[in-house]
């Protein structure tokens, strides 16, 4: 009878350890999407407020005289996950 109940209680252990490691799975595709939306909604917003900059820099070069070019490190970058099948 001891026998019967250490393979049960094998059985289970392993049983609970694979829905652990699924739901563990689950959570992190479901918090990579959700970075991914947010790294598309910030890149969003930084593109609009740098087409604001862009016009306000035009009215001031019109002013002051020749435009200078933007540093590289300040433009925005964008993000790419690749998901694994």
């Amino acid at each position: 009878m001891k026998k019967t109940v250490k393979k049960k209680m094998k059985k289970m252990k392993k049983k609970k350890m694979k829905m652990k490691k699924k739901k563990v799975k689950k959570n992190m595709k479901k918090k990579k999407e959700e970075d991914e939306e947010e790294g598309e909604e910030e890149y969003e917003k930084e593109s609009e407020e740098d087409e604001e900059g862009e016009e306000d820099e035009k009215e001031e070069g019109e002013e002051e005289g020749p435009k200078q070019q933007p540093n590289s490190s300040l433009l925005p970058h964008t993000y790419s996950y690749t998901l694994k099948p």
